[in-house]
């Protein structure tokens, strides 16, 4: 007699299992077609309800168009904050200074929203690791940084 396996045991009630289900789900389907064959009524099953829900109909509208920054938003005032920086700062920098100025958001993690604007904003560029500044002006400290990183990597 070949040794079975604890694991194997349990696989093999779990397949048992289904297939005492589908057997029984065969045999009502069967008990189905045969009342229907015969002209008999043929009673529903207790199982789910039928969807009673209409096909989503997709409205024409209009595309909205990009607007631009409300006056005392977030992010126009981190275009000042970064203007008038003169040099490229970190998101603590960032943050440090709109609070001075006495901004206040409704997010639950400023820091967090802070980044995700600062790196999907088109007018800010990235002057080196975790430094932002406004267009494409680049400090020179910044530029002497990415060039001392390229030297390093020749090297």
């Amino acid at each position: 007699m070949a040794r079975v396996s604890a694991n194997q045991l349990r696989e093999a009630l779990r397949l048992r299992k289904i297939i005492d289900q589908l057997e029984a789900k065969i045999e009502n389907t069967q008990s189905k077609l045969d009342a229907l064959l015969s002209g008999g009524i043929v009673k529903k099953s207790p199982g789910r309800p039928a969807k009673k829900s209409a096909p989503r109909v997709k409205k024409a509208g209009k595309k909205r168009a990009k607007r631009a920054p409300r006056s005392g938003s977030g992010k126009e005032l981190v275009h000042e904050v970064l203007r008038s920086a003169g040099k490229a700062l970190t998101v603590d920098e960032i943050m440090e200074q709109l609070k001075a100025k006495g901004y206040t958001s409704k997010a639950k993690e400023p820091k967090k929203t802070l980044g995700v604007m600062l790196y999907t904003d088109k007018a800010i560029k990235r002057a080196g690791r975790g430094l932002f500044t406004l267009g494409k002006s680049v400090t020179p400290k910044a530029k002497t940084r990415a060039k001392a990183k390229r030297v390093a990597k020749k090297k």
